[in-house]
């Protein structure tokens, strides 16, 4: 359980008090039953969120906690006023943490446009597990805050302006967590690009002359190459320029 998790409610989460009712329990020879854990309300909340209060009860206390949750999850669980099992608790308290995760996801989202995996990154950075940052960022895409072809398109057109060549700007999509999807969708966007005129461009710009030793040609190959041109492409931009 994470320190954020530690925080719902009034200061414990559910499997805390829970464990601290068992240890109760334990302590004074009987067994760890619960009088009994219910919803006590449900209220609708702002942007289809839902607060939802639960009442857990034993004969050595008991705590009420709250809890917001996604419209999607008190659906999904089947909500209603009245008792519910620990099985339920346990999942209303992690949907719970998902909903906080998507939440940040939104505020992120209206600062800057981000990839999926770079959304999920954010928000393990944040404090949120793993598993609890993808599944928010899962919820994000089904709503589309997030479309990446979008963004890719966006990020090409960034690209070119700065005449990258098609390899350097695949590498550096994928290497901003963009999915596969997504990265074949710019592949057949530059599939319409002319690379040996920009290729060309880039020459102009650095080179006054073409070196007329090896070592000054091979020189050019490497820069060029690590603006992600082809061999090919390269040697048909210098016909252009220099022949």
């Amino acid at each position: 359980m994470s320190d954020r998790q530690n925080k719902i409610g009034f200061g414990r989460s559910a499997e805390d008090f829970i464990r601290s009712l068992d240890k109760s329990s334990a302590d004074e020879g009987k067994l760890s039953e619960y009088s009994g854990m219910y919803v006590k309300s449900l209220a609708s909340g702002d942007g289809g969120k839902a607060k939802v209060r639960v009442l857990i009860e034993n004969r050595s206390g008991s705590e009420e906690i709250e809890f917001i949750l996604l419209g999607e999850f008190v659906e999904e669980l089947s909500l209603e006023i009245g008792e519910i099992s620990e099985d339920i608790i346990l999942d209303i308290e992690r949907y719970a943490e998902v909903t906080k995760a998507y939440n940040s996801a939104v505020a992120s989202l209206a600062f800057a446009d981000s990839s999926c995996k770079a959304l999920a990154r954010k928000l393990a950075q944040k404090g949120f597990d793993r598993d609890i940052a993808e599944d928010a960022v899962g919820i994000a895409l089904s709503r589309g805050l997030v479309d990446e072809d979008r963004i890719v398109e966006s990020r090409v057109r960034v690209f070119l302006g700065k005449r990258w060549g098609r390899g350097r700007i695949l590498a550096k999509l994928r290497e901003e967590g963009f999915c596969n999807d997504a990265i074949n969708h710019a592949a057949k966007a530059l599939a319409e690009v002319d690379f040996i005129t920009l290729c060309a461009e880039l020459l102009q710009k650095k080179y006054s002359i073409l070196p007329t030793d090896r070592q000054g040609r091979e020189k050019i190959y490497a820069a060029m190459s690590r603006y992600g041109y082809s061999s090919s492409e390269i040697r048909e931009a210098i016909a252009v320029v220099f022949e």
